[in-house]
């Protein structure tokens, strides 16, 4: 549901951003602005996957960095043996050793987006996160071995602000695609951390349909823009349409594309995502207005 939902936002982005250069484009170039925007849809997808395993490899090989700064401490003449017993109590629990082995079983440059290694931050999200006394949060140690545990630590790493300004600055789409690749990570490294399994697989159940859904709605959004502006233009009769909100009339549009050509989403589900995504993007009456013009025109066919 909820990738689903990123994904019509995505759509929805895309929308916007033909409509609010197509006036300039003329003919042939608006049928390269559709490319493009497409083409960028697509790209976006494929980010967001890739944001997913990036992380996830991060969070593991930031597991194997707690094995070197132990191993490092232990070498000098006055480590800090309070927290660093606590640390080791952690780092050689077994699900801290499966997330460790998870990077060895990988057979590519898992780490590397562009000309930017993760790895690099690993050593500056520690000290921001592991070092101001995060193991001294439970009294003597008491679950650290607990699979709650490490999952917040896991969590602290994904929140850590360094990380979230460096994947913001990498790539364009990934802010946006944070909202669902935090809580991807956090299953797929609760699974690998309790099972030891070190596949991975895409966050979409099933990529070639999620790709397809999105191409194949903003290609129905350019195909049927001018019946779907004729249609909404009769039913709000009493509206004049330019005074209708902008991302409004994208998020009709955009309903009616999808209850009309994917006959597979129950019509009623489709408008009820349209409507919850508007309280995100339009004014408080904007639901409703939505709802009423949508069920209008589905009357009529």
């Amino acid at each position: 549901m909820l990738l689903r939902r990123f994904l019509r936002v995505k759509i929805i982005q895309s929308a916007y951003s033909f409509e609010i250069n197509k006036g300039t484009a003329g003919e042939a170039g608006t049928i390269w602005l559709q490319s493009v925007i497409k083409d960028d849809l697509v790209r976006c997808v494929h980010s967001t996957d890739e944001l997913v395993r990036l992380l996830t490899c991060f969070v593991s090989y930031f597991f194997r960095y707690i094995g070197t700064y132990i191993d490092d401490e232990e070498k000098k003449y006055f480590p800090a043996e309070s927290s660093l017993e606590l640390l080791k109590t952690f780092y050689h629990s077994g699900g801290s050793q499966n997330l460790c082995n998870f990077t060895d079983s990988q057979k590519r440059n898992i780490f590397i987006f562009g000309n930017w290694d993760i790895r690099d931050i690993a050593a500056p999200v520690f000290h921001e996160v592991v070092l101001p006394g995060f193991f001294e949060k439970l009294p003597s140690g008491k679950g650290l071995q607990s699979s709650s545990f490490l999952a917040s630590v896991i969590a602290a790493i994904l929140a850590a602000p360094l990380l979230r300004h460096k994947i913001e600055e990498r790539e364009i789409w990934w802010e946006d695609a944070l909202t669902v690749a935090i809580p991807a990570v956090k299953r797929i490294t609760a699974e690998i951390s309790s099972s030891g399994n070190t596949s991975f697989t895409s966050i979409f159940k099933d990529l070639i349909s999620d790709m397809d859904f999105c191409t194949g709605l903003i290609g129905h959004y350019f195909s049927d823009h001018d019946r779907l502006d004729n249609l909404l233009s009769e039913t709000a009769s009493n509206w004049d349409l330019k005074r209708i909100f902008l991302i409004d009339k994208i998020i009709i549009k955009l309903a009616l594309c999808e209850i009309f050509h994917f006959p597979s989403i129950p019509p009623v589900a489709a408008l009820n995502e349209y409507v919850e995504i508007s309280k995100y993007f339009c004014t408080p009456e904007s639901g409703k207005f939505i709802n009423g013009i949508v069920d209008k025109i589905r009357e009529k066919k």
